[in-house]
């Protein structure tokens, strides 16, 4: 039987990967909000001036948001390649796990291959929970190739 490396280790490995722990960690947790201008002043040009601030800063704030939300999902599967490149290099399962992964989601309806690429643009953990699930099928068919071969040696 080969001796399969067990996922906690190539986890372990991932974790003294400084480059794979700052994309595992790092997050935008940053939100765009509006900018708070303050309470209403009582004179008159006060007021009107406070009027306008608080409608540009609105205005302004619904132009940027598509593009702040653009830049945090870039920057999210930035992070989930950066993990799966890390991955391929600790994990000698690597190549037949993607294999398997692709075999997979070709075989899903297409609404749910939507719903599984979406998980890949969230969360690099989300991804990594994926792989792991994925892993274990990948590891079963390398013992049953395993017996194949030892079947017909024998």
């Amino acid at each position: 039987m080969p001796d399969i490396m067990p996922f906690d280790k190539v986890y372990g490995a991932l974790c003294c990967d400084p480059e794979a722990v700052s994309a595992m960690s790092d997050g935008w947790s940053d939100t765009l909000s509006p900018v708070s201008i303050g309470p209403m002043p009582r004179d008159a040009a006060g007021q009107l001036r406070w009027y306008i601030m608080r409608d540009l800063s609105r205005h302004h704030h619904e132009r940027h948001k598509a593009d702040f939300e653009d830049a945090k999902r870039f920057r999210t599967q930035q992070r989930i390649g950066v993990v799966f490149q890390k991955l391929a290099k600790h994990d000698p399962l690597y190549n037949l796990t993607k294999d398997v992964m692709e075999h997979y989601l070709e075989r899903l309806p297409h609404s749910a291959q939507r719903a599984v690429q979406r998980m890949f643009a969230r969360c690099p953990h989300e991804a990594l929970d994926f792989y792991k699930e994925v892993r274990e099928a990948a590891a079963e068919v390398t013992r049953i190739r395993h017996k194949r071969r030892s079947r017909r040696a024998g």
